[in-house]
């Protein structure tokens, strides 16, 4: 295996931004200056062959709003459109990997999720290390999950926020 690009992109994910102008054009941009960089210093790209690793930060697509009530989290349907653009991105740069951030988004608790949903709000409290095998595990406790919805930026708060939240759930089907 040749040289391999890996292109890291940062941006301030809590800044309010649009969608399209904010976000998707300037991560397009970068895409396209990684799989040019990595064209330039590769003498021949050869399908499937990884020539580029492209990484975008976590929590990049989410919902901006005005204060700290309510969610970060888009609707499935702009999920979706996001989706579609980063797959042409993906699409365009055969070569690359492409991991294009997070993208947190909300669905509809129905009575066939309400249970996964009360487990990931449960891991989000207590968090437990999944079992890698072939791999050794320091065993440090984590701390609960922060989440940007709490009353303030601390993990007591974020840890009332989901026991709140999965007191709640039962009740949402």
């Amino acid at each position: 295996m040749g040289k391999v690009l890996v292109g890291l992109w940062s941006r301030d994910t809590h800044a309010k931004r649009n969608f399209s102008h904010e976000t998707l054009i300037p991560l397009g941009k970068a895409v396209s200056a990684t799989k040019e960089m990595a064209a330039t210093l590769s003498s021949k790209a050869a399908d499937g062959v990884l020539s580029s690793i492209f990484v975008a930060p976590e929590f990049l697509f989410t919902q901006p709003r005005q204060d700290n009530t309510g969610t970060t989290a888009m609707t499935t349907l702009r999920r979706d459109w996001i989706l579609e653009k980063i797959k042409s991105m993906a699409s365009s740069c055969p070569g690359m990997l492409l991991i294009p951030g997070t993208i947190v988004f909300k669905e509809r608790i129905t009575s066939e999720t309400v249970a996964d949903a009360i487990k990931s709000v449960q891991q989000a409290i207590s968090p437990v290390r999944t079992p890698v095998a072939g791999v050794k595990s320091r065993n440090i406790p984590i701390k609960p999950y922060m989440t940007y919805e709490a009353s303030d930026k601390t993990t007591t708060a974020s840890k009332a926020h989901y026991e709140r939240r999965c007191s709640i759930l039962p009740h949402a089907r």
